[in-house]
């Protein structure tokens, strides 16, 4: 995973790490990403965008539960 952001008007780009998944359902997927942001002590109020190869299509039917939730 990368986390890109801009920091006094510079853009940033930051490898962060790896997710091995042993499942690769929407569930599984879901929890491994929610696992890794706790891990990394990123505050997801502040994430604007997730995006992926091809695995967003999954992730998709998550993202109003996300927003409810307020995790993104």
């Amino acid at each position: 995973m990368i986390s890109k952001h801009m920091a006094e008007n510079i853009p940033i780009l930051r490898y962060l790490g790896l997710i091995e998944l042993l499942n690769t359902d929407a569930n599984a997927i879901m929890k491994n990403l929610e696992n890794f942001f706790v891990t990394k002590m990123l505050n997801t109020d502040v994430l604007m965008h997730f995006g992926s190869d091809s695995a967003s299509v999954i992730l998709d039917m998550y993202y109003c539960i996300l927003i409810i939730n307020n995790i993104c």
